[in-house]
């Protein structure tokens, strides 16, 4: 028994630390976007369900000894693709949809010893119950050994593999962890032949009968996996958009998930399921107050929402523990719940960017959990009650309930109420009690979380008029019309991303982030004049803005990887950035792609300026802060050139990375924090902004060396470079 725990410990160890792993190889090569993560999750997924099916088949159909066999050459045959490396799959096409491309490498990468690898579990407790070992009429239990395996995988990346080493040495260690499993495969395929053959030589008449199992048993098991894997995507989506594309924010609520999956097939030291039914609508219901206020630090979003997801795909994952059948319906068990998983990827991946232009379906899998609970057993006195009977209650109560939240949020924002004042935080509590007052019934509950959901989301927040908004596999981009500062906005996600003022005497003036009195403004307006930026390179398109700066003569060259932000750009009906600056007699060119790949074909020592200005959401693309990154960006820039990085963020410090980047090439870095005085906090035409400046020697910044403003930056003691293969994003958060 020990013997089969341990290799499916170690299989499921080797498939979840794969995931991570191959996501940061493919990562730099989609621009870092969450979606990268997103998609590889389905594919893995689905292979998961490739393999379980295949599990499936050949345990119904074949005698043990020749499964064995072919289980055997299986495991061999994925040798032909190790170790993998997409060091040849060149880049995809910068104006098509990438995932066919990314789903193309994988597939033909790690895809095969993923998919045979995943067997393990099923494989091998389907032997394992056809021994005459005491335990094997419930091998469940071997599951757990399964989970363990996989969260150990997934902290053993992020603590010790990925700091420690390359992506190079990674894909090498992970060779040598899958070819002792084909060992310990081929062992218990042994130990199996050697105990199975007196139970196969049985009679079919003394083998257990098949246990009935209805289409609508079937179902609930696939709604069960489907929602927490749903849910999974939905929250780190919705966590990642806003901080960074990272595997440590990734694996967070994968590991919680796989968690929960321990948590409910465990047989020793579990946690009793009733406890986690009973505390889980309180966490849904402070879940809530996050939607509906949106001033909350880094540390209020991270555990809000990995502990609501957690306890909620606890009490789904121990209500599909509860209900799995007999052996004798193991392998398919185990394949409706990996489809399950699938769908709900699949759902979230691929559906949900083409049936909606938010993140829907974050909100949807949340109403849908609720719906599936158990009835809450903390209310004694009501009666509480699953599905049962139809009560008009059902209906009334979160209609109600909805009503009452959208007529509080117009009151409180009519009397210019500020989202942290205490008459706020009373009246959300207020709202989310009456919405736990309905979760004695799973449809009351279901229904008033989605009543409050849409009175927070949408209710509570000011009117502006949606001008354009699109989704795509890079994020969703929303132009918005600002009636009370007269000004066109662009927001990728949640984030301001540039805007221009609707008043022709300001309509060429350049705002927001790239205000003249504003870092990059001092830059250009300092020494521009002096014919210093002849040729600038800007990663990152945005509205254009920077344009606003093109004298005649000049040349700028955008680097865009979204198809959909050149298009905004470029639309005289919404930004006019571009247009003017060609009016002018400047030239300004579009390169479609990810900047390090397309960078790479330009001429060396080519541009006087280079400008990040590239993000997603209010997350920086790691992938541009690099070692390699500003290797390649030295080359590009000519004698007494200067790069200049836009670092401003909500939740991440990079002016440390920053400046550890220019130590370790031998450069300059100077810094400024541009903050608003705290006596005009809110401007319509500036907005507070952190700017680095990168040089070659400190003469190159000009009169800007002598400007306070524009402070000497010396990374923290101990700091570590980044890499392409090594980055600390916990040494940048703002918690």
């Amino acid at each position: 028994m020990l013997l089969y725990a341990f290799t499916m410990f170690l299989s499921a160890c080797l498939l979840f630390t794969v995931q991570p792993m191959f996501a940061r190889l493919v990562l730099p090569l989609l621009g870092g976007t969450p979606n990268v993560w997103n998609t590889c999750m389905v594919f893995f997924q689905a292979a998961l369900l490739v393999g379980y099916g295949y599990a499936h088949f050949a345990s119904s159909r074949l005698k043990t000894g020749r499964h064995a066999v072919l289980q055997i050459v299986l495991l061999a045959a994925a040798f032909l693709v190790l170790p993998f490396s997409v060091a040849s799959a060149g880049a995809p096409d910068p104006n098509a949809n990438p995932i066919p491309w990314l789903m193309m490498i994988l597939l033909t990468t790690v895809g095969p010893p993923f998919a045979i690898a995943s067997t393990t579990a099923p494989v091998l407790q389907a032997w394992f119950s056809r021994s005459r070992h005491k335990a094997a009429r419930d091998p469940y239990f071997l599951y757990a050994a399964s989970n363990l395996g996989s969260v150990t995988g997934l902290l053993g990346y992020i603590a010790v593999i990925e700091p420690n080493f390359t992506l190079v040495q990674q894909s090498r260690l992970w060779t040598v962890g899958y070819t002792l499993l084909v060992a310990l495969i081929a062992f218990c395929a042994v130990w199996a032949l050697r105990n199975a053959e007196s139970v196969e030589s049985r009679s079919t008449g003394d083998a257990p009968a098949a246990e009935p199992v209805s289409a609508l048993r079937r179902l609930r098991w696939v709604a069960l996996a489907f929602v927490p894997s749903s849910l999974m995507l939905g929250v780190t989506t919705h966590i990642t958009t806003d901080i960074a594309a990272v595997p440590l924010l990734w694996l967070a609520p994968l590991t919680l998930y796989l968690i929960t999956f321990m948590m409910a097939f465990a047989t020793k030291w579990r946690i009793p399921h009733k406890w986690i039914v009973w505390v889980t609508p309180v966490a849904v219901a402070w879940l809530l107050t996050t939607f509906a206020r949106r001033e909350l630090t880094l540390s209020q979003i991270i555990v809000t929402h990995n502990l609501a997801f957690f306890l909620t795909a606890a009490v789904l994952h121990g209500e599909l523990a509860k209900d799995r059948p007999s052996t004798s319906r193991l392998t398919e068990f185990y394949f409706l719940v990996s489809l399950g998983g699938v769908l709900g990827g699949a759902f979230n991946t691929f559906a949900a960017p083409f049936l909606f232009t938010t993140t829907l379906e974050y909100q949807i899998g949340i109403v849908l959990a609720c719906l599936l609970m158990p009835a809450w057993p903390a209310i004694p006195r009501l009666k509480a009650s699953q599905w049962g009977r139809f009560n008009p209650w059902d209906i009334v109560l979160p209609v109600f309930v909805g009503s009452l939240a959208v007529g509080a949020g117009v009151l409180l924002r009519n009397h210019e109420i500020p989202p942290r004042a205490s008459q706020t935080t009373i009246t959300i509590v207020v709202l989310v009690v009456f919405g736990l007052l309905c979760a004695q019934r799973p449809l009351r509950f279901g229904l008033a979380v989605a009543a409050l959901l849409l009175a927070f989301t949408y209710g509570w927040r000011t009117p502006l008029k949606v001008m354009y908004q699109v989704r795509s596999f890079y994020g969703i981009l929303r132009i918005t019309h600002n009636h009370v500062d007269q000004r066109l906005e662009l927001k990728h996600g949640t984030t301001l991303h540039g805007a221009q003022s609707l008043l022709p005497i300001y309509r060429r003036s350049p705002i927001t982030y790239y205000h003249p009195t504003g870092p990059i403004g001092q830059l250009f307006i300092t020494l521009g004049p002096t014919g210093r930026f002849d040729n600038v390179a800007v990663v990152g398109l945005g509205t254009g803005t920077l344009a606003a700066y093109a004298e005649p003569g000049q040349s700028f060259t955008f680097y865009e990887l979204d198809p959909y932000v050149i298009e905004v750009a470029n639309n005289p009906g919404s930004f006019t950035f571009l247009g003017d600056a060609r009016n002018r007699g400047a030239k300004i060119d579009i390169v479609t792609g990810d900047a390090r790949l397309k960078l790479v074909t330009a001429p060396d020592a080519r541009y006087d300026l280079l400008i990040l200005d590239a993000f997603s959401s209010d997350s920086i693309p790691m992938h541009l802060m690099t070692r390699e990154a500003f290797q390649l960006y030295l080359k590009k820039l000519a004698p007494g050139g200067i790069i200049s990085c836009h670092i401003s963020n909500r939740y991440l410090d990079l002016k440390s990375v920053v400046a550890k980047l220019a130590e370790d090439s031998g450069l300059v870095c100077r810094i400024q924090q541009d903050s608003l005085p705290v006596t005009n906090n809110r401007r319509w035409d500036k907005v507070g902004s952190v700017w680095c400046i990168v040089a070659r020697k400190d003469e190159d910044f000009g009169e800007l060396k002598f400007d306070e403003r524009w402070e000497l930056h010396i990374p923290r003691a101990g700091d570590r470079v980044w890499t392409d293969d090594y980055s600390n994003i916990l040494n940048t958060l703002n918690w």
